[in-house]
């Protein structure tokens, strides 16, 4: 409607303007051809007289041509009238002379006067050339005089031409702009009906679309009205609520707070409604449920209307679904634990490093004696017993100080075939003294059936270490935990035929997980994928707790999921289980009973053969021969190993550090069969060491004796050639005499 008052107000204007500008353009029309007449009149009269001249060039450039011939040759006859030549040139004087100018009637007058002197009677002549050749010199100058009051003026009509140009332009345009101005008078006055017609339909147009685009919004949008009821909502809004199309439709007329349940529409009521009609504005991130009991989050945002605007007041309203963007926030905290987690392992894995050697160097001592003491007794004396007591526990020690360096390395460590019931039972006997007094540790007979699995130690024991803290947990603290390793095949654990598969899928990145419940309150759950005809090593982990409720036991393998108190749990316990059986190609198996316990099952796949191999015993008995150098900065390390090695036969000599025993190898490089050396040690570690050595004495061996881990070390030892064995502290003097004995016999 605005518009079309403006229009009629334009075309009232419009028909002044084109009024005056009409006149206007009309005068400079008519100024403008009269101008361009008397111009084009100008330069017809200037391009009539350039004819003339130049007709008049020519003709005496003809007869000045035959007078130079005869003066050059005065006894040849003219080729030409010179009579007819002569009254051609008069003529077209006469006539360039009739339309001169002022100007020009002044230039040609010496002309006419010189003509007089090349008459035709110059042809009777046959010498004094001089009055003739002046004439035609001072004709030539005149008419070179007038070539240049020419060029000026047409120099001036082309100026004058440019004008005329700009004057037709300037016309054309006037036309052009007077043409316009009367057309968009006659359209506007045209239309203007037309608009108030169309103004109406494109109103509608505009509502239409406004109201598909809030429909296809991927947010939810809805409109109340003053007293908070529903008058509109977009599909997002009702999708979001879980509303169908006849939810949707029901729900328009009725109070917001009605689609949620009690707690939820407490906080529409007291809090979103009343901030947003006192403030204007309320917004605000939430967890809803409808009263369906469904819930979801978003973030909400409501705004005050004006009441005084088109809409007569009420709100209008936004919903995000965050629920994405929570499940990303949770997966990131996720990574951030784990990474923490890591953190920490790698820490106390250097920790355990350092105080595994410092322990190893006590217990090599203290092993090293109570050998010596267990060969010089009389066997079967108690002296004798006792210094074999003495050797046990020390190995015991020596077992747990491995125990720990397993544990504590990262996640990274190559897997290896291992004798899963040895490894659980090392992982039971650290539980014995960590666990709850309350809570006893059996070991059922399956667990000294050796299997081999290739698994990595650490995931191994770190599974079977939050299995069992979790059912000392569940038992709080009083009950039996029953711990058992047995091999069988997938049928053999109760999985049915159709719940396996042929093959193990390499791409997968999510576990299936099947849950049955064959009473009331017993569940049995498998989770992972089971391969059909695959034989299983199964850890069995049974507690006496109070059993897992099905509800319960269906989350319970998610990330962050627990049921214990605030900094009693992080909910990654049975999730990583979980991460390490898939990682491993196996599976798990819950059967759980409330009130009366749960075991959880740990299948891995079964390598060929099923046993491990023994370790191999090194027996030493016979006289060695050699001349040993044993480097060691702990002097009661140093001394027995000396001890060890002169007890075998060998001829020892040592020193206390790297630096002391290169003096040694640098005096007498070809005096020594063998070096036995610790790894660490003050100022220069066991392979800097063997490789200065390799520089003096290139083939002499070098056996090192380490506190650390074996793969802490080897990555540094594999590098130098002169290192041909390693033992771990603390070594067994069978051990240590065995493998000099093979390198010396390699060498």
């Amino acid at each position: 409607m605005k518009d079309s008052l403006r229009m009629l107000n334009e075309t009232r204007t419009g028909r002044l303007v084109a009024f005056f500008g009409f006149a206007g353009l009309l005068s400079f029309l008519v100024f403008s051809y009269g101008l361009l007449q008397q111009q084009e009149h100008v330069r017809r009269s200037h391009m009539l007289q350039a004819d003339r001249f130049l007709a008049l060039k020519t003709a005496y450039n003809d007869y000045q041509t035959t007078v130079l011939f005869h003066i050059a040759d005065p006894a040849r006859p003219p080729v030409s009238d010179t009579a007819a030549q002569f009254a051609t040139l008069t003529a077209r004087l006469h006539e360039a002379d009739v339309g001169a100018g002022p100007e020009e009637a002044a230039t040609l007058a010496p002309v006419r006067a010189a003509l007089q002197n090349i008459g035709p009677e110059i042809f009777a002549r046959s010498g004094d050339w001089q009055p003739a050749l002046l004439a035609m010199a001072g004709i030539q100058s005149s008419l070179m005089e007038i070539d240049g009051t020419l060029a000026r003026r047409n120099a001036a009509l082309e100026n004058g031409v440019m004008v005329s140009r700009i004057a037709q332009i300037l016309m054309g345009l006037s036309a052009v702009v007077l043409m316009l101005l009367i057309a968009r008078l006659l359209i506007a006055q045209s239309n203007v009906m037309h608009l108030l017609r169309l103004e109406r339909d494109t109103i509608d147009r505009k509502s239409a679309a406004q109201i598909a685009a809030i429909e296809a919004s991927p947010d939810g949008v809805v409109i109340l009205d003053a007293e908070g009821r529903i008058t509109y909502m977009n599909r997002a809004f009702a999708l979001l609520h879980f509303l169908s199309g006849p939810g949707r439709k029901e729900a328009i007329g009725k109070p917001w707070a009605e689609l949620y349940d009690e707690s939820s529409a407490r906080v529409v009521e007291e809090v979103i409604l009343p901030i947003s009609r006192e403030k204007g504005f309320w917004r605000g991130a939430s967890g809803l449920s409808n009263r369906r009991g469904q819930s979801f989050a978003a973030e909400l945002s409501l705004t005050a209307l004006d009441p005084e605007g088109p809409h007569g007041g009420g709100y209008i309203g936004t919903a995000v679904d965050t629920s994405e963007k929570q499940a990303r926030e949770q997966e990131n905290e996720t990574l951030r634990l784990q990474y923490y987690q890591a953190q920490k392992m790698e820490s106390l894995g250097r920790l355990a490093g350092g105080i595994a050697h410092d322990f190893n160097n006590i217990l090599a001592a203290i092993e090293g004696y109570a050998q010596f003491l267990n060969e010089d007794l009389e066997a079967g004396s108690p002296t004798h017993g006792f210094a074999e007591k003495i050797l046990i526990a020390t190995r015991r020690a020596k077992g747990l100080i491995e125990q720990i360096l397993n544990f504590s390395r990262t996640n990274d460590q190559k897997r290896a075939d291992i004798d899963l019931g040895r490894s659980v039972g090392e992982v039971v006997s650290l539980l014995r003294a960590s666990l709850s007094s309350g809570v006893t540790i059996e070991t059922a007979p399956g667990s000294e059936v050796p299997v081999t699995v290739s698994a990595n130690p650490a995931q191994v024991a770190q599974a079977v270490m939050n299995l069992c803290v979790n059912a000392q947990d569940a038992m709080n603290g009083q009950g039996t935990l029953q711990v058992a390793v047995d091999a069988m095949d997938a049928s053999a654990a109760g999985i049915a035929d159709q719940d396996q598969i042929d093959e193990f899928p390499e791409d997968s990145l999510a576990a299936p997980v099947h849950i049955e419940t064959p009473e009331d309150g017993h569940t049995v759950m498998v989770v992972g994928y089971v391969v059909a005809g695959q034989q299983y090593a199964r850890i069995s982990v049974r507690d006496s707790g109070s059993g897992i409720p099905r509800a319960v036991a269906e989350h319970m393998f998610e990330p962050f999921y627990t049921t214990k108190d605030v900094h009693k749990g992080t909910g990654l316990g049975l999730a990583s289980v979980h991460g390490i059986l898939i990682a491993h190609h196996g599976f798990l198996r819950v059967d759980t009973q409330v009130g009366q316990g749960t075991a959880f099952e740990l299948f891995f796949p079964l390598k060929s053969g099923g046993v491990v191999a023994k370790d191999a015993v090194h027996a030493a008995t016979e006289t060695q021969h050699g001349r040993i150098l044993v480097v060691d900065d702990e002097d009661e390390v140093r001394q027995v190993t000396c001890m060890m090695l002169t007890r075998a036969g060998y001829e020892v000599f040592d020193s206390a550090g790297p630096a002391e025993a290169l003096d040694l190898i640098r005096d007498n490089p070809h005096g020594f069969d063998a070096v036995v050396s610790d790894f660490a040690m003050p100022g220069m570690s066991g392979a800097d060491f063997a490789r200065a050595s390799g520089e003096i004495a290139p083939s002499l061996p070098f056996v090192i004796i380490t506190g650390f881990a074996e793969d802490e070390t080897r990555a540094q030892l594999g590098a130098v050639p002169m290192v041909r064995a390693i033992l771990k502290k603390p070594v067994a003097a069978g051990d240590l005499v065995a493998q000099l004995h093979d390198v010396l016999v390699r060498d």
